[in-house]
C-alpha cells in the first residue's frame, strides 16, 4: 500500500503562507510567536524551539522558543554546537521520543519526558530544525511528526528570509559605515588641500613681497646718507616704482578665481607658490 502524506487542514496552512508573505524583520519575534500559536493546533507541545543553521559560522543558533529553549544532552559538544541538535541537524533526521526517563519519575512543567525535532529543509538546502517538548509522556503521536514534515518547507522558507535580510540589513550598515568613513577621509583632503592653498599663498606672498620691500628699505638706508639731490630722486622714484609692485600684488590677490600654483624651491619645506 501506498503512503499519503497527512492531509493538514488548509486553513492553517493559509496561516503560515500568510505569516511568511507578512514577515518583518523588525517584528520578528511576534512572527516567531504566531507561528508557535499556529503550530499548537497541529502539535501538543509545552515547549518548543526553532534553531537557524548559520552557514558561514557552521554553528546552529537558536532563532526562537514558546517557553523554555527545548534541547536534548546540552552537556556534549558537537561539530555544529553543543546539544542533540547539533547532532541531529548535521544527520539531517527527525526524531520523536516519548518516554524519557528523568531523575525523577513525576510530571513537572521543568522535566521534559516527550521530545520531537524536524529538520527544517527546502528541498536539499537545510536551514535548521524545530523542537517540541512536554513535560508529560506520550505526548506526540507519529501523525504529529508527519504533519510537520509537510509544514517544515514554510518553516525553513521563514528562517531563509529572515537569515536574508539580516545579512541585506549587515552588509547595509557595513557600506553605511564604509561612506562615513570615506566621507570623514574626503573632508580631511579637503581640510588638506586648504592648508595647502593657504600655506602655497603665504609662501608666494613671501616670496613676491619681500624682494620689492628689501629693495625699498635699501634705498631708504641709501637716502639717509647720500647728498646728491639727484641720485636721492633716483633712488625715490625706484622706492616708488616697488610700492607700486606690491599694490600690484594685492590687487591680483583679490581678483584670483582659480590659483595656479608653480614650483618655487625643489628643497624647501615649500615646493610650491602661487602663480601670481
Amino acid at each position: 500500500m501506498k503512503k499519503h502524506k497527512p492531509m493538514i487542514k488548509s486553513p492553517i496552512l493559509l496561516k503560515i503562507t500568510k505569516l511568511f508573505e507578512d514577515f518583518d524583520q523588525d517584528n520578528k519575534e511576534m512572527h516567531y510567536m504566531e507561528l508557535f500559536s499556529i503550530l499548537k493546533n497541529i502539535v501538543n507541545f509545552s515547549s518548543a524551539s526553532i534553531y537557524f543553521l548559520n552557514q558561514y559560522e557552521k554553528k546552529l543558533e537558536l532563532i526562537a522558543s514558546f517557553g523554555n529553549e527545548i534541547d536534548m544532552i546540552k552537556e556534549i559538544e558537537f561539530d555544529l554546537g553543543k546539544g542533540l541538535s547539533a547532532w541531529l541537524v548535521k544527520e539531517q533526521r527527525s526524531v520523536l521520543l516519548n518516554n524519557i526517563k528523568g531523575k525523577e519519575d513525576v510530571e513537572k512543567e521543568q522535566t521534559i519526558r516527550s521530545f520531537m525535532s524536524v529538520p527544517l529543509k527546502i528541498e536539499s538546502n537545510l536551514y535548521g530544525l524545530i523542537n517540541f517538548g512536554h513535560y508529560k509522556a506520550n505526548a506526540f503521536k507519529k501523525s504529529s511528526m508527519s504533519f510537520m514534515q509537510v509544514i517544515a518547507p514554510f518553516v525553513a522558507a521563514m528562517l531563509s528570509q529572515n537569515h536574508y535580510i539580516e545579512t541585506l540589513r549587515i552588509k547595509n550598515n557595513e557600506i553605511m559605515e564604509i561612506n562615513k568613513a570615506l566621507n570623514a577621509t574626503q573632508n580631511k583632503l579637503l581640510l588638506m588641500q586648504n592648508k595647502e592653498a593657504v600655506s602655497a599663498t603665504v609662501g608666494s606672498l613671501n616670496h613676491e613681497i619681500n624682494n620689492p620691500l628689501m629693495i625699498i628699505s635699501g634705498n631708504l638706508q641709501l637716502l639717509t646718507i647720500m647728498e646728491n639731490d639727484e641720485e636721492k630722486l633716483k633712488r625715490l622714484r625706484a622706492a616708488e616704482d616697488q610700492i607700486v609692485r606690491i599694490s600690484d600684488i594685492l590687487k591680483k590677490l583679490l581678483e584670483l578665481e582659480s590659483p595656479h600654483f608653480e614650483k618655487y624651491i625643489k628643497d624647501s619645506r615649500r615646493d610650491k607658490i602661487l602663480k601670481i
